[in-house]
C-alpha cells in the first residue's frame, strides 16, 4: 500500500508538471481576463459566478463522519448469503436516526436488496447526519446487489416513473410565504421582505416565482422568438425557484451564505419561505450492482428508463454521494428541491442505462469527477433541469456517452466544465417545457469525440432534433471540429483550442477564496487511485481472462481470442447473469469446457470464479489441468459464488490451461447434470519480467507519461504490440515492431492509463503501463 501511494504521488507530480508546462502555451481567454479585472471590454460579456456549487459551497472537504457506527451485520445482515438484507439495513438506519445521526456501516462482502419481485418501496433515510458507508467500492470491498427491478407504485404509468432503491428525504415543511419588497441584483446576497418572522426557526429558505410571462425576457436573456409548441413558457411564462442557507437577518433583510447568480425582480412576484431540509447525509465507498441487461432502448418501458434507479435526494442540503461504483443501473442519482450537494468520484459501468446524474430543482449542486464507462455510454449525460440554478458538471469523462443534458422546465445559469463527451449534447425533455435551458449556460473546455459538426444551432425550431438554449457562452470547445451558428450564441472564444484556466469552477472558487481549497487536488488524486482499484492494472506477469470476447450464446463450441491475446477453446453454454451481468459459461459433469492454446511463461498460481447451478445440495468438483495433468481440485456445496484457487504450481515454459467439471453424482443420481458456471480466469506466470529492467525485458519506452500520446518504444528483437484500456477494450492491435526504435501513436485517445502488451518472436510476452497525459 505504501508503494502504491508513492506511485500515485509521483504520477500526480509528473502530471502537474506536464500540465503546467502545457498550459503556458494555451490561451487565456478575454472573458476570464474580464472576470478577474484585467480588462474592461464591453464587447465581452460577464461570466456568472458558479463557484458556490457543492458541499459547503465548495469551501470545505466532505468530512469523514465521526458519528456512532451502526453495523448492518449487528442487525441481522449476513454478507454473501444471497438472502435479503433489507430488514437489517432499515433497522440500522432507524437506530442511527433515533440517536440523532450515525454511520450505517457495510463490511466487506455482498449484501442483497430488492430480493422480492414486485416491490415498489425504497429504503428511506429521513434524518440528518446519516451516512451509508461501505468498505470500499473497489475489488474486495462492499457490494450492494439489487436483485430485481423496482416495481411501479399504483398510479405510476409513465416510463420515467419509478422509485429509486434509496431515498434521502424529509417531508416538505415550509413556513408561510413572505413577499420580496425590493430587487436583488446578481452578485448580492440578501433580499428585502415584508415579514421576516415567518423564517423563525428555519435554516434554509426557498425563493419562488410563480410562472410569469413578464419574467421571460429577463431569464431568456432577451432571446426571441419563441416556438409556438413551447406551451408552458408561452402560455404561463418562466417559473423559478432557488434554495439558500440563511447567514443572518438584519431588520427586514435576509442575508444568505451564497450570492445570487441572476437578478431577482420583486415585481415578478417573488416570495420567500422557510424550508425544512435534512443535511450532512451521504452514500459512500459502495459498489452498487443492478441487473439491467440491455441493450437500452429510450422510452421502451419503465424498466429501461427508470426501473434500476439507485438514489434520490429530496429536501436535502450539504450532502453527498462519493467514492462509489454503479453497475448496470438506470442512473446514479437524482435531486428534488436540494441545495449544495456533491456527487463526486463516481464510476458508471456495465450496460448502458438512461442517465447519469439528474440535477433537478436544485441550487448550487456539483457533479464532478465522474467516469461513464458503460459499454455504449449513458443515453443522457449530466442533466440540469427543473429550475436548477448555479450548478456545475465538472471533470466528467464520458467519451461514449451521447452528451450533456438539459431536460427543460427552466434551468438557468449552470456550468459544464472540462466535460468529455461524444456529441455536442445528449439532451431530452418535453417540447411543452422548452427551451432546454434559459440564459446563463456556460460550456468551458468541453471536448467532443464524435463526428465533426458545422453550425450547430442552439435555437432551432424543431422537435427533439437539437438542444434549445438561450444565448450560451462557449469557451475552449475542442477535439473534433465543431462550429456553432453565431446568431444563436451569446459569446464564443478559442474554438478548437483548450484554454487556461483549465477548469472555470476551480478558478472561480480560488479567485473567490484567494486560495485553492485543498480538497480539489486531493479529490482529483483520489479519483485516479480509485480507477486503479476499480480496474486493477494487469501486472507484467498477471493475466485475467474475462470471457467477454466470447460470442457464443447457448450451447456449442467456439475458439476465440481473449483479453490478453491468448486463444481459448470453449465447449460449453455461453450465458450471462449467473455470476454477474457479464459474459460467462457453464458446462456439466465430466466436461473439460475451457482450454487454452499454448501460452508461454509458465504458471505459478491460478483462480477462477465458480457457481453451482441447480441441484444445489449436490457436491461439485472443479479441476485445473496444466499440460494435461491435474494440478489442483476443489469440492464445493451450496449456491453462493466461490473462488477456486491453486497456488505454488511452479510450472515453467509453455503451458496449456484447462478447467474441468469433475463432479460425480451420488449413486442412483446419474441423471443429474451438476452444472457449474465459470467466469474471470486469473493466473500468474512462473517467470516474472520486471518492466523497470529494460535489458531483461529487452524493451524501453520514452517518454512515459506522454503529453501528446506519442512514444518511442525500443525493442531488441522483432515483436508484435497491442494496446488496450483498463476495461480490456483494444485501442490498437497487431502493431509490428522492428528491432530498434519504433513510434507508438495514441494521440487520438483520451488521457488515462493504458496497457501495452509485447509478444516477441521467441514467445516472450510482457506488459507495460502507458500513461497518456
Amino acid at each position: 500500500m505504501y508503494k502504491k501511494t508513492i506511485y500515485y504521488l509521483l504520477f500526480s507530480v509528473v502530471t502537474s508538471l506536464c500540465c503546467t508546462t502545457g498550459l503556458t502555451a494555451q490561451e487565456t481567454p478575454q472573458i476570464w481576463k474580464k472576470y478577474i479585472g484585467e480588462i474592461n471590454d464591453s464587447e465581452v460579456p460577464d461570466l456568472p459566478n458558479y463557484s458556490y456549487a457543492g458541499y459547503k459551497l465548495g469551501e470545505e472537504a466532505i468530512p469523514d463522519s465521526n458519528a456512532p457506527v451502526y453495523d448492518v451485520t449487528d442487525y441481522g445482515a449476513i454478507a454473501n448469503d444471497y438472502l435479503s438484507d433489507v430488514a437489517a439495513i432499515k433497522a440500522a438506519i432507524t437506530a442511527a436516526e433515533n440517536s440523532g445521526g450515525g454511520v450505517v456501516f457495510f463490511p466487506k462482502g455482498e449484501f442483497i436488496v430488492n430480493a422480492t419481485a414486485g416491490n415498489d418501496a425504497s429504503i428511506v433515510i429521513g434524518g440528518s447526519h446519516i451516512v451509508l458507508k461501505g468498505s470500499g467500492s473497489g475489488q474486495g470491498g462492499t457490494v450492494i446487489t439489487m436483485q430485481n427491478v423496482m416495481a411501479q407504485e399504483p398510479g405510476m404509468t409513465g416510463e420515467w416513473e419509478c422509485n429509486p432503491m434509496f431515498q434521502f428525504v424529509t417531508p416538505e415543511n415550509a413556513s408561510a410565504p413572505a413577499n420580496l419588497t425590493a430587487d436583488s441584483d446578481k452578485g448580492t446576497n440578501y433580499v428585502t421582505v415584508d415579514d421576516v418572522s415567518v423564517l423563525n426557526g428555519y435554516k434554509y429558505v426557498r425563493l419562488y416565482m410563480a410562472p410569469n410571462t413578464a419574467a421571460n425576457n429577463l431569464y431568456l436573456d432577451g432571446k426571441t422568438p419563441l416556438n409556438s409548441i413551447w406551451t408552458s413558457i408561452n402560455q404561463t411564462g418562466v417559473e423559478a425557484k432557488e434554495f439558500h442557507e440563511i447567514d443572518h437577518i438584519t431588520g427586514n433583510k435576509v442575508y444568505f451564505k451564497d450570492e445570487f447568480i441572476n437578478d431577482i425582480k420583486f415585481a415578478h412576484g417573488w416570495t420567500i419561505e422557510g424550508w425544512n431540509m435534512i443535511e450532512e447525509s451521504g452514500f459512500e465507498d459502495i459498489h452498487f450492482k443492478a441487473k439491467f441487461r440491455g441493450p437500452f432502448v429510450h422510452h421502451k418501458n419503465y424498466e429501461h428508463d427508470a426501473g434500476w434507479r439507485v438514489i434520490r435526494l429530496t429536501n436535502t442540503a450539504h450532502s453527498w454521494v462519493r467514492r462509489s461504483r454503479f453497475s448496470n443501473v438506470s442512473l446514479i442519482a437524482s435531486t428534488v428541491d436540494c441545495y449544495a450537494l456533491s456527487f463526486v468520484e463516481l464510476l458508471l459501468d456495465g450496460n448502458r442505462g438512461h442517465s447519469t446524474v439528474d440535477i433537478a430543482k436544485a441550487s448550487r449542486t456539483l457533479a464532478g469527477l465522474i467516469w461513464d464507462n458503460t459499454n455504449n455510454g449513458q443515453f443522457h449525460g449530466i442533466n440540469m433541469s427543473g429550475a436548477t440554478t448555479g450548478s456545475v458538471a465538472w471533470r466528467v469523462e464520458s467519451i461514449y456517452g451521447r452528451g450533456i443534458d438539459f431536460h427543460g422546465s427552466f434551468p438557468r445559469s449552470n456550468l459544464f466544465d472540462v466535460y468529455q463527451e461524444y456529441n455536442v449534447v445528449g439532451n431530452g425533455g418535453s417540447t411543452a417545457y422548452l427551451p432546454n435551458h434559459l440564459g446563463g449556460l456556460t460550456l468551458w473546455n468541453l471536448s467532443k469525440e464524435g463526428p465533426a459538426v458545422t453550425d450547430y444551432d442552439f435555437w432551432m425550431f424543431c422537435n427533439y432534433c437539437a438542444a434549445v438554449v438561450a444565448n450560451p457562452i462557449i469557451v475552449g470547445f475542442h477535439r473534433t471540429e465543431t462550429t456553432f451558428l453565431q446568431d444563436n450564441i451569446k459569446y464564443e472564444e478559442s474554438n478548437g483550442t483548450k484554454v487556461f484556466p483549465e477548469s472555470l469552477y476551480e478558478a472561480q472558487l480560488e479567485h473567490r477564496l484567494d486560495t485553492k481549497p485543498a480538497w480539489i487536488d486531493a479529490a482529483i488524486l483520489e479519483f485516479e487511485e480509485l480507477k486503479e482499484q476499480w480496474y486493477p492494472s494487469v501486472g507484467e506477469s498477471d493475466y485475467t481472462e474475462t470471457i467477454n470476447n466470447l460470442v457464443l450464446n447457448g450451447w456449442g463450441s467456439e475458439t476465440y481470442t481473449g483479453d490478453n491475446g491468448f486463444v481459448w477453446n470453449v465447449n460449453a453454454k455461453g450465458v450471462t447473469d449467473y455470476i454477474d451481468a457479464s459474459k460467462e459459461v457453464y458446462f456439466q459433469k465430466g466436461v473439460t469446457g475451457i482450454t487454452s492454446n499454448s501460452i508461454s511463461g509458465g504458471i505459478n498460481s491460478f483462480s477462477i470464479e465458480c457457481k453451482n447451478l441447480w441441484d444445489i445440495t449436490e457436491e461439485r468438483k472443479v479441476e485445473l489441468l496444466v499440460n494435461g495433468e491435474i494440478v489442483g481440485a476443489m469440492q464445493h456445496t451450496g449456491e453462493r459464488t466461490y473462488i477456486f484457487k491453486v497456488n505454488d504450481i511452479n510450472i515453467e515454459g509453455d503451458v496449456v490451461i484447462a478447467i474441468r467439471n469433475a463432479s460425480t453424482p451420488e449413486p442412483g443420481q446419474d441423471f443429474r447434470k451438476l452444472a457449474i458456471a465459470f467466469d474471470n480466469i486469473n493466473w500468474t506466470r512462473n517467470t516474472s519480467l520486471p518492466i523497470a529492467d529494460k535489458n531483461y525485458v529487452k524493451a524501453s519506452l520514452y517518454p512515459n507519461p506522454s503529453d501528446n500520446g506519442i512514444y518511442t518504444l525500443t525493442v531488441k528483437e522483432l515483436a508484435i504490440a497491442k494496446i488496450h484500456d483498463l476495461q480490456g477494450r483494444f485501442i490498437k492491435q497487431s502493431i509490428p515492431l522492428n528491432t530498434g526504435d519504433n513510434t507508438l501513436d495514441i494521440s487520438n485517445v483520451d488521457t488515462g492509463i493504458y496497457l501495452l502488451t509485447l509478444t516477441t518472436n521467441s514467445g516472450v510476452t510482457t506488459s507495460l503501463k502507458l500513461i497518456r497525459n
